[in-house]
């Protein structure tokens, strides 16, 4: 944000540019005269910016052809702004982009109660795709959206439903690593659905440990290994109710002891630890990637 004089030729706002107003601001082709105090009030850049000491002489923001022009930011974003601005008690609901727009800008000039503001409204909004939500928490610093996002694209979202404005917020770095991690799980998926975990003892009382073992494996398969491989079945829903599945399953060929042994060796991670460690991993690379 800067003070200059130039003689870009410039339209009045029809609605923010009031005779009222105190201070003329240009963004791009359109001139806007809102009240300074409002835009002060706000704290951060703009307030730095109105406490600064000028000369009359000096002075920008009286008159049309010396506006104060406001750089990095687009009609829409200012519009915006100045919407919660001049209606901060408007109910919901608002679009996504002006409360995008909004969050850029308060993050922009460091005013922290808009910021706030935005984080509130689009952690409301359920329609947010994750792949805005996830370039949203890593350009401006917001931590508890990243992880969700990113897991959300990782195991429940299939790359051939990306779309146009996907491909836009993730980035090419971003979506080469979504697509090699994806397809790492696929490859553990193949091998969990293949391999469920090993009983490593039997109970004392199992009187057929290979039959035993052998239900295990078949029962294993029928009901995690095929929805495994069910390429419309989401991972997420998989690890969470992988416990309750094994729960679940007709347990009629097998010793119950033993049948203990597996529900806690699953409810502890075994089977499904890969594909966590795997995710991690992404993660990782992920926080070592630019920002763009």
């Amino acid at each position: 944000m800067g003070l200059e004089q130039d003689t870009v030729p410039r339209e009045r706002h029809v609605r923010f540019y009031t005779e009222r107003g105190t201070d003329i601001f240009a963004v791009d082709d359109i001139l806007y005269k809102v009240h300074a105090d409002l835009l002060g009030l706000q704290g951060g850049v703009l307030k730095d910016l109105f406490t600064l000491p000028q000369s009359p002489e000096s002075r920008e923001g009286l008159t049309d052809d010396r506006p104060i022009v406001l750089p990095q930011v687009t009609k829409g974003e200012f519009e915006h702004y100045l919407e919660l601005i001049y209606d901060p008690m408007k109910l919901p609901p608002h679009s996504i982009q002006k409360v995008v727009d909004i969050l850029k800008l308060a993050s922009q000039w460091e005013i922290q109660g808009a910021r706030n503001w935005a984080i509130h409204h689009l952690d409301q909004m359920t329609d947010v795709p994750a792949s805005l939500r996830l370039k949203l928490g890593r350009k401006f610093d917001i931590p508890d959206w990243i992880e969700p996002a990113f897991h959300n694209l990782v195991f429940n979202i299939p790359l051939r439903n990306l779309r146009g404005d996907d491909f836009t917020h993730l980035n090419y770095q971003v979506f080469i690593l979504l697509s090699k991690l994806k397809e790492a799980l696929q490859d553990e998926r193949r091998a969990i659905a293949y391999n469920p975990p090993d009983l490593p003892t039997h109970s004392p009382s199992c009187s057929a440990p290979q039959r035993c073992g052998t239900f295990w494996r078949e029962a294993w398969w029928l009901t995690i290994g095929r929805k495994l491989l069910n390429p419309d079945q989401g991972d997420t829903l998989l690890l969470a109710a992988g416990p309750e599945t094994v729960r679940s399953m007709d347990w009629s060929g097998m010793n119950a002891a033993c049948r203990e042994t597996a529900v806690d060796r699953v409810c502890s991670g075994a089977g499904f630890a890969g594909m966590e460690k795997l995710f991690k991993q992404g993660m990782q690379r992920l926080g070592e990637l630019p920002v763009e």
